[in-house]
């Protein structure tokens, strides 16, 4: 009831408001709130085996390695919270960086109205804000970021991101 009266009000005041990436963080947010009050919040193993099994469907055996690494080395705790094509664009950042100190960047769509960019590289302080910066300096617009950095040091950092409308 909730999320049909938020939908209604956000289309009522302001129609433009409701956009493919609203819908998404309402209905991502209905969705863990259901988990919760049912108490399947944990990440469970089967949880983690079904994503782990269609990250390897997506990307093909030769990955297998690459993948559970990256399972491992991000932690079960952050994993469950992914879509198994996120992980396939993480995955691939990671892999492209290898010891290179640069950074690595995977995109892909979400939907016609936003993207999202992934990016890889060593952690070390200002990083996420020299990937905003370079993405504000090219008039790119950050809906929203998510940050992690793995156990061995690498970050994969996932802009949202829409082009600006000048």
């Amino acid at each position: 009831m909730l999320y049909l009266l938020t939908y209604a009000d956000i289309r009522a005041v302001n129609p433009g408001l409701w956009t493919d990436w609203t819908a998404s963080l309402l209905r991502k947010l209905y969705m863990r709130t259901d988990a919760y009050l049912r108490g399947d919040i944990v990440v469970g193993r089967d949880t983690l085996e079904r994503l782990r099994g269609q990250t390897l469907d997506m990307m093909g055996s030769p990955w297998s390695d690459r993948v559970g690494e990256h399972f491992e080395r991000m932690g079960d705790e952050r994993m469950g919270f992914f879509a198994p094509e996120e992980i396939v664009a993480q995955v691939r950042a990671v892999s492209e960086l290898g010891d290179a100190p640069g950074c690595s960047l995977q995109i892909f769509d979400r939907s016609e109205n936003y993207s999202s960019a992934v990016f890889a590289a060593p952690d070390r302080v200002g990083l996420f804000a020299r990937i905003a910066g370079i993405l504000a300096a090219a008039d790119v617009n950050i809906l929203s970021a998510d940050l992690n950095t793995r156990s061995d040091r690498i970050a994969v950092d996932t802009f949202h991101i829409t082009q600006s409308i000048s």
